[in-house]
């Protein structure tokens, strides 16, 4: 009957109402539609990255860690292409999302699947933040990337060249701190670079030793962003 259909649709008007009642408390308290918010990725992130190198098999955690951080980056992007407003704060994208990856890629290792999977994920990490609108490269980013290409690369003339942008790179993003200075002395150390980046990191490292400018002998202007831009401004990590 028609009073039968009218009971009907109220029940089910009534339970509609009640499911989205249940999704808006469960995207209000409980975090970010459809699923994890990227500091729960970013957790992961980091823990991948300091169990990596203590690791007797580190190529499945690497192999984890590239793919976590597409999930990570995926609600992000589908939020982007829905214009601003589609943007959400809890899945928007970390320094730790992009710095994590790299710092997982640090490691030594002598099988070449391992070395091949480190090294792809260290540039893909780079050239995905490089283009990000959102997050800028750090001073943890630059210390990474100049460690991996160390862990990575034969000594010789490429790293050197290598690492000698990311140094040039490091000061015009105004993020050199005395964290990149050690890491580049400590692959200077590792082997020669070829003749030319031998003789050009003798003449920058001799800027530092024993200078009182800054503390660490580089121009103010080269460090301006090194607290800015780092994720949390209390640590240096990430």
């Amino acid at each position: 009957s028609d009073s039968d259909d009218e009971d009907e649709d109220k029940s089910t008007d009534g339970s509609n109402n009640a499911n989205a009642w249940k999704v808006s408390q469960l995207i209000t308290e409980y975090g970010a539609p459809p699923g994890p918010t990227t500091a729960m990725y970013d957790l992961i992130l980091d823990a991948i990255a300091v169990s990596t190198p203590k690791s007797s098999q580190p190529l499945p955690l690497l192999q984890t860690s590239r793919s976590l951080y597409l999930k990570a980056l995926e609600r992000y992007n589908l939020n982007e292409k829905a214009g601003f407003d589609g943007i959400d704060i809890a899945t928007t994208p970390t320094a730790c999302t992009f710095n994590a990856v790299i710092r997982a890629a640090c490691i030594e290792t002598s099988d070449d699947q391992t070395r091949d999977t480190a090294f792809e994920n260290t540039f893909f990490a780079f050239d995905a933040m490089f283009h990000n609108e959102i997050v800028h490269r750090n001073t943890a980013t630059y210390k990474y990337m100049i460690d991996s290409i160390r862990c990575h690369l034969p000594a010789g003339e490429v790293r050197g060249n290598i690492a000698s942008a990311m140094w040039s790179k490091c000061q015009v993003e105004m993020v050199l701190d005395l964290n990149i200075i050690e890491t580049m002395q400590k692959l200077s150390k590792d082997g020669s670079c070829g003749e030319e980046f031998d003789s050009w990191w003798r003449q920058e490292e001799a800027k530092f030793a024993g200078a009182k400018a800054n503390g660490f002998g580089y121009k103010l202007s080269f460090g301006k962003n090194k607290k800015i831009r780092r994720f949390d401004k209390r640590f240096d990590v990430y």
